[in-house]
């Protein structure tokens, strides 16, 4: 006959195994979804550089420019209405 301390303790330990797997999978998640991000933020830097490098200069037409703007966050409500104009 099995006493309701060592069922407890037996439960225990399951639980103990059970989480235990449980955290290994969520670190495994949390690498993957690390890459993920390392691996988009860089590919939006790249695009970033381009986009900056393609607007850049006084030869840039006005809707590269707002679009400079925009990205570096500069963009203003004046800038907009001379833009539209």
């Amino acid at each position: 006959m099995v006493s309701y301390s060592s069922g407890c303790r037996q439960r225990s330990a399951q639980n103990s195994l059970k989480y235990q797997r449980f955290t290994k999978e969520i670190i495994v998640i949390e690498n993957a979804l690390n890459r993920v991000a390392n691996a988009a933020g860089t590919a939006y830097s790249r695009w970033l550089e381009d986009v900056l490098a393609r607007t850049a200069g006084p030869t840039a037409s006005s809707y590269a420019q707002g679009i400079q703007a925009l990205i570096k966050g500069d963009f203003r409500v004046d800038d907009a209405v001379s833009l539209a104009a």
